[in-house]
C-alpha cells in the first residue's frame, strides 16, 4: 500500500514519469501486489486486474489506484477530501485543518463527522505516537483561521492597492489590513482537536531526569514565536513546560524574578489553562540567567539539567549594574562544582530571536531558537544525553 500511495501522489516529478523508471531499472517480483502495481503503471487497468487473480492485497492495491485515479479526474473537491480523510496520518490530517476551513469543508455534515470521528478517537492518537506540541501548535493554527500570511505576500497585496493615490482621491479612504485574519467559526472541530490534544499527553515519555524549568514572563514573551506565529512566546514556553512537567516526575518549575527565581508551586493532575494562568501570575521581574543556578545552589538543590526559556538571551538589556551579575556560565559551572553534579546540562531557549548565544564549544549546553513540533523532541533528547 505505501507504493501505490507514493505512485498516486504524482503522475511525474520533472518530467519523469513511473513508467519511464520501470522501463529503465527492468523491475521484477515476486510479490504479487507489487506485480499488479507495475502491470497497472505499463499497461494499465485490464492487464492488472489479470495479474491479481484472486489475491486480496493486489484487489486492495488495485482497487486503491482506480478510487485515485477517479478522485483526481473528480470535479467535486469535498467529494475527494471525504474519500481522502481516513487515508490521512493524525499528523496529515491536522495539518490539513486549516486548509479545510478556508474551503469550509469544516461545516456540519458528513466531513464534518469524519473528522471529529478521528480526533476523538483515543486509539488512533495514542498510536500517532504524535508529541501534544504537534496537535497544540496545529490547534493554534485551526483557531486563528490559518497560518499567518507571508510578509512578502502582504508588502506585494499593500503595492498593488496603492494605498498613497486612494487617499489622495478619498480623505476618507481606509487601509486595509491585509495581515489580518478572521478566527475560524468550528467549535466541534476545535473542540476535536482540544480532546485530541489531551488524549496525546499519553504519549509523552519521561527523561528520568531531576528537571529545573525557569520562564520569562514579561511583556515580550507576549510576541509571537520564531517560525510560529501563532504562538506566543509565553504560550510556548509553558508549553514546553507543561509537557516536562507530566513527563517527569522531579521537576521544579520557576519564574525570574530580578536576581532571584520565585518558584511555582503545580499539582502533577493540573490542567494546562491552569498551569498557565499560575505561571503568569507569579511573582516575576527582570531576568538574570544566572539567577536559577545560584538559587539552586543555595538551596542545595541537586538537578540534572536546567532549562530557561525566554524571549532572547537579554543580557544586552539589562542595565551596566545586573550585566555585571549576570554570569549564567560561570553560575552553572560554580553550580556542578558545588553539588558535585559534574553530568547538568543547560538549555536556553530562546523563543522569539535565532541567535544563539550560550553554547558556543560547550557540550553541556544547548541553544535551542524558535519554536515548532520538533523543540520538545530536542530538548527531551539532550537531557538523554543523545547528543
Amino acid at each position: 500500500m505505501d507504493l501505490i500511495k507514493c505512485i498516486s501522489e504524482s503522475n511525474s516529478y520533472h518530467g519523469w514519469t513511473h513508467k519511464d523508471l520501470i522501463k529503465l531499472i527492468h523491475c521484477k517480483t515476486d510479490n504479487q501486489a507489487i506485480e499488479v502495481i507495475i502491470k497497472y503503471i505499463l499497461y494499465g487497468k485490464a492487464k492488472a486486474v489479470e495479474a491479481a487473480g484472486d489475491d486480496p492485497e493486489a484487489a486492495k492495491v488495485l482497487n486503491f489506484a482506480q478510487e485515485m485515479k477517479e478522485y483526481k479526474t473528480s470535479g467535486d473537491a469535498q467529494k475527494v477530501w471525504t474519500a481522502l480523510i481516513p487515508q490521512l496520518s493524525l499528523s496529515e490530517l491536522i495539518a490539513s485543518l486549516p486548509k479545510l476551513y478556508k474551503m469550509s469543508f469544516l461545516k456540519a455534515g458528513p466531513l464534518q463527522t469524519k473528522i471529529i470521528d478521528i480526533l476523538c478517537n483515543n486509539e488512533i492518537v495514542r498510536a500517532s505516537n504524535l508529541h501534544p506540541a504537534e496537535i497544540y501548535i496545529g490547534l493554534k493554527n485551526l483557531e486563528k483561521g490559518g497560518k499567518p500570511k507571508d510578509p512578502h505576500l502582504i508588502k506585494y497585496l499593500e503595492s498593488k492597492e496603492d494605498v498613497d493615490a486612494k487617499i489622495l482621491a478619498d480623505p476618507d479612504y481606509k487601509k486595509p489590513n491585509f495581515a489580518h485574519q478572521e478566527p475560524a467559526k468550528c467549535t466541534p472541530v476545535i473542540n476535536a482537536v482540544q480532546k485530541a490534544l489531551t488524549t496525546s499527553y499519553a504519549n509523552l515519555k519521561p527523561v528520568n531526569k531531576r528537571i529545573m524549568i525557569t520562564i520569562d514572563v514579561g511583556d515580550k514573551m507576549n510576541d509571537p514565536c520564531l517560525t510560529t506565529k501563532n504562538v506566543t512566546c509565553l504560550e510556548a514556553a509553558i508549553f514546553i513546560a507543561y509537557c516536562v512537567f507530566k513527563s517527569n516526575k522531579i521537576v521544579t518549575v520557576a519564574v525570574f524574578d530580578g536576581t532571584t527565581i520565585t518558584p511555582v508551586p503545580v499539582e502533577k493532575n493540573i490542567a494546562l489553562g491552569l498551569f498557565h494562568k499560575k505561571i503568569k501570575e507569579a511573582k516575576h521581574g527582570p531576568v538574570i540567567w544566572s539567577a536559577p543556578f545560584e538559587w539552586a545552589a543555595n538551596e542545595r538543590k541537586q538537578f540534572d539539567v536546567f532549562v530557561h526559556m525566554g524571549y532572547r538571551p537579554n543580557i544586552i538589556d539589562l542595565s551596566k549594574e545586573l550585566r555585571e551579575i549576570d554570569k549564567p556560565k560561570e553560575a552553572f559551572g560554580s553550580y556542578m562544582q558545588k553539588l558535585s553534579i559534574p553530568y547538568a546540562r543547560f538549555i536556553v531557549c530562546s523563543l522569539g530571536i535565532h541567535n544563539a548565544y550560550f553554547s558556543g564549544d560547550v557540550t553541556n549546553i544547548l541553544d535551542v531558537c524558535g519554536f515548532d513540533k520538533n523543540v520538545p523532541n530536542i530538548i527531551d533528547a539532550f537531557c538523554k544525553n543523545l547528543f
